[in-house]
């Protein structure tokens, strides 16, 4: 059932191979799974407590903690008690960590949840510490030069986003983020490559084609440049409001996005008759994507492409 996407009829069975079975963790594990599929954060919390008690030593069970309050943190926006849930997610990474200090994911997800209240010193730490425990996570690679770059330290973003754009070819996010880079640090021939490719990734965002705009016409390629900045500016007035938060679900890292701009961009891809892009995107709205792997902390996906 849950395998076949019956959440519902999952949960029930589940509960009943839950009480046939008061040790089992894996039981619960998918219990947890498919509440979350159906947006019940306080069914997962009820179901994922006990399994700790279970299993104490297990890691991958406080990250699932974890992504729990995350995703209800995300659920919960501006309400009084959103804040609680951001700061248990913290508490139970840490505790993840603690068990095991070697794995990347709580590192990021803990960085994630930083970004979120506005934490920025503590989040640059734990992007880096995500880095140290896996050099390939390019989610983290990412997180960590946009940091670099908003504050202005464009020689420590550039070695990191070309990390994060070598491990990740095809994020168009992460080729933005180094355009940028390229352009600030003066060497306009390497930014025009990146924009370019984050636009051919990425052809809806009306910020990429402003970037690519001015960097043509900082080259002198004039006609290009308008051409790009009139298009990005019909983008814009479409496609107001759109900013889009993805990371890549790798290795348990936890991608957390806006619900209400995905529902957007997928009413746009069906509009225009893209309709696999649009059951895709309206599957991202609201579902939790958790990973099949036992041992693996569960992932918040709200994903899709990031309109920047």
């Amino acid at each position: 059932m849950f395998v076949e996407g019956d959440y519902a009829a999952a949960v029930v069975r589940l509960r009943q191979a839950v009480t046939l079975s008061d040790t089992s963790v894996a039981a619960r594990v998918y219990l947890v799974r498919a509440h979350l599929r159906l947006g019940q954060h306080d069914g997962a919390l009820q179901t994922i407590h006990p399994a700790i008690l279970l299993d104490p030593a297990r890691p991958s069970l406080r990250d699932m903690l974890g992504n729990i309050y995350a995703a209800r943190y995300t659920a919960r926006a501006y309400k009084e008690d959103q804040l609680a849930d951001g700061l248990s997610a913290i508490s139970a990474y840490r505790e993840s960590i603690a068990l095991d200090s070697t794995r990347a994911a709580p590192h990021y997800n803990m960085g994630i949840m930083y970004g979120y209240l506005d934490s920025t010193a503590q989040a640059e730490r734990s992007y880096s510490a995500a880095v140290r425990a896996d050099s390939t996570l390019a989610a983290a690679h990412k997180k960590l030069g946009v940091i670099q770059r908003e504050s202005g330290r464009y020689r420590e973003a550039l070695p990191t986003l070309e990390r994060a754009a070598q491990f990740a070819p095809e994020d168009a996010e992460a080729l933005f983020q180094l355009g940028l880079v390229y352009r600030s640090l003066g060497d306009l021939g390497k930014a025009v490559v990146a924009l370019e490719k984050a636009e051919s990734l990425n052809p809806l965002s009306p910020h990429i084609g402003f970037s690519l705009g001015n960097v043509y016409r900082r080259l002198g390629r004039h006609e290009e440049g308008r051409r790009m900045l009139e298009a990005a500016e019909r983008r814009r007035t479409r496609l107001s409001g759109f900013r889009v938060e993805v990371t890549s679900p790798e290795h348990g890292a936890l991608p957390i996005g806006k619900s209400l701009d995905h529902v957007n961009f997928a009413l746009l891809h069906a509009r225009e008759g893209r309709f696999e892009e649009a059951i895709t995107a309206f599957r991202r709205t609201c579902l939790l994507y958790t990973s099949d792997a036992a041992d693996e902390g569960l992932g918040v996906d709200l994903g899709g492409r990031r309109i920047i």
